[in-house]
């Protein structure tokens, strides 16, 4: 759509003079150029065409390893703390060095199932900002068309 400029009627783009007035549709040194909004781009398109240009990564396995991890770093918090009732019962420098190793155990676990989950959630974001950028390059293509359909023409 293109909004004439005497009387501000909205006109479709293939009309080259208003609906309303009839003033003909001009731009630089008086030649018609078909203009196009962002609506007309059709954004929700170049959406679904990154979407099939970069597909969102199967996470699953990794979603489920870090599950696994996360189920033993609980399981050896447990049996970190059976060892501490059984050296409360009678202690000796062996129970000590079990229970640091068994604790150490548990929070590695912990600890990389924590950067598994923050490893997915970061590949997510890269890849909804590698598609808004496919999306912005699109718009960018367009915009830059008709920048030199407007030089070409301006030319003549």
């Amino acid at each position: 759509m293109w909004k004439c400029r005497k009387c501000s009627t909205e006109n479709p783009n293939q009309s080259a003079y208003c609906q309303t007035c009839g003033e003909r549709q001009e731009d630089i040194k008086g030649f018609t150029v078909q203009k196009k909004t962002l609506q007309e781009m059709d954004i929700k398109q170049m959406y679904i065409e990154a979407e099939n240009k970069i597909p969102s990564g199967d996470y699953s396995a990794l979603e489920l390893y870090a599950k696994v991890v996360s189920y033993v770093g609980v399981a050896t918090i447990i049996a970190l703390i059976l060892q501490v009732v059984v050296t409360i019962v009678g202690f000796n420098f062996m129970d000590l060095i079990g229970l640091i190793t068994t604790a150490t155990i548990g929070i590695s676990c912990f600890i990389v199932s924590n950067l598994i989950e923050l490893v997915i959630d970061l590949k997510s974001e890269i890849n909804f900002s590698a598609k808004s950028s496919y999306v912005n390059a699109q718009i960018n293509r367009e915009l830059l068309d008709t920048l030199k359909e407007i030089k070409e023409k301006s030319n003549k």
